[in-house]
């Protein structure tokens, strides 16, 4: 399932915060709404029972009250208005009786709720002092228009915090296409570009998509580097399997045509030795593609080159004929981090160089490690390879010396496995009768002790 794009995404979750600010702001308006509402409503109940209170007065000793027709014309004509006025004997001289009004000191207008006759209201109590005592004031009022006033203020605040919600999505919009404008510059250059142009990304681009052009260039240079390796590989196993074929062909021509046994056999053993040679080249080629392969693709484990280069002798075993492989090894694991079949590869191509290309009665293959390095040593009692060809048989399809047929992968595959092991591999003339190919891995030795190390033939194993 393809993932949302990362704009939809933003807009998405600044809608949703958009969203919760506008609620949290409704919120607050309505509340603010009905604090102004009740405030002014407030206001006019206190000021109409002043103005009720102003105008009491005794009047043979009895507490009169004129009809306060201006104080209830003043108040909305949505609500009904009702009022109570009650002398300092606790009489209720004028209003409705039915009306809670609580006691009052004339100290300061008490505000308070109530219910009479089945609706809600408002109330607004004075005291005014008078021969005395304390008569007392309750103006009440229904809540139709301070509902209705809360509603109008409200509403009008929904209006403006939509208006600026809206503004401030239409602007994050217009900010997120303009922030996203560098990607969308990086993905028209990639896109205009030749298939086959693996050049460095150039674009002009702010910091935080500099770091995505940087890694994207260092993808670029590593899969032009693995192209690389793949087209030389390609090329020279065209170039090297042509001259093997074209061999094989001519003594298969040859075998056709010999006049006698003595010369067909000779060129029947000719065509075994070429078509050997032949399925050599494609294992090498094989082995060099696989580990190209695996070169950064694959995790590395903790190996023990201790067993691995057991299983590799034994394995060569049937080609050593009258050969001695031996393998000088401490007691413990020999432990590096690597992938253990490029390792494999490695030390078999190795040792069967050294077996066709080196050694007259033995092959040795060493294992030493200590707190700074790993070291593997394949020596045997050939000649070896000239130090002047030592940079040479390092590449692709150079022999061991210009007097030998054919050409190899051998060093040229271990080179590259160290090099992807972060190792390095390197020659030793060990006398006039001895050469070694050493693998170097750089590394710390277990904990456990060592012990003394002994010759152990593989076939024993």
């Amino acid at each position: 399932m393809q993932s949302r794009s990362l704009h939809a995404r933003i807009m998405v979750l600044l809608a949703i915060v958009f969203g919760a600010v506008s609620g949290g702001f409704a919120i607050a308006a309505w509340v603010t709404a009905r604090v102004v509402a009740d405030g002014a409503h407030d206001a006019l109940l206190s000021a109409g029972a002043a103005q009720i209170a102003e105008n009491m007065y005794v009047a043979g000793g009895v507490l009169v009250v004129e009809p306060p027709i201006a104080v209830v014309a003043s108040l909305s004509a949505q609500d009904r208005v009702v009022y109570k006025v009650v002398d300092a004997r606790g009489i209720v001289v004028a209003g409705s009786s039915g009306l809670d009004s609580p006691p009052a000191d004339g100290t300061h207008t008490q505000l308070g709720r109530t219910r009479l006759m089945g609706q809600d209201y408002h109330t607004a109590t004075t005291a005014r002092r008078i021969q005395g005592g304390w008569a007392s004031v309750t103006l009440a009022q229904t809540n139709h228009a301070r509902e209705e006033m809360a509603r109008g203020l409200a509403a009008k605040s929904m209006v403006l915090i939509l208006a600026l919600t809206g503004l401030g999505l239409v602007a994050t919009l217009l900010a997120v296409r303009l922030a996203l404008a560098p990607l969308r510059r990086v993905e028209a250059a990639i896109a205009a570009r030749d298939p086959q142009d693996l050049a460095p990304l150039v674009v002009d681009a702010p910091p935080e998509i500099h770091t995505l052009l940087v890694a994207i260039n260092a993808f670029m240079a590593r899969l032009e580097a693995h192209l690389g390796q793949m087209r030389r590989l390609i090329g020279d196993a065209a170039h090297q399997i042509r001259t093997p074929l074209t061999a094989l062909t001519a003594q298969l021509e040859m075998l056709e045509d010999a006049k006698d046994e003595a010369a067909r056999q000779q060129h029947l053993a000719r065509l075994q030795d070429r078509a050997g040679q032949l399925g050599r080249l494609a294992a090498q080629l094989f082995d060099h593609a696989m580990v190209l392969h695996r070169a950064g693709q694959v995790r590395l484990e903790e190996v023990d080159l201790v067993p691995l280069a057991r299983q590799v002798l034994v394995g060569l075993l049937p080609l050593a004929g009258r050969i001695r492989l031996e393998l000088e090894a401490p007691e413990v694991p020999v432990l590096v981090p690597g992938d253990r079949v490029s390792l494999r590869e490695a030390l078999s191509n190795l040792v069967h160089n050294a077996l066709k290309h080196g050694a007259r009665t033995h092959v040795l293959v060493t294992l030493r490690q200590d707190a700074a390095m790993t070291l593997v040593e394949i020596s045997d009692d050939g000649p070896g390879i000239p130090p002047a060809r030592w940079q040479h048989v390092r590449e692709p399809f150079h022999s061991r010396g210009e007097e030998e047929r054919g050409a190899g992968l051998g060093v040229a595959i271990a080179e590259q496995v160290m090099r992807a092991h972060g190792g390095a591999l390197s020659f030793r003339l060990v006398s006039a009768e001895g050469f070694s190919v050493i693998l170097l891995f750089a590394g710390r030795a277990p904990a456990t002790a060592r012990v003394p190390v002994s010759k152990q033939p593989a076939a024993e194993d």
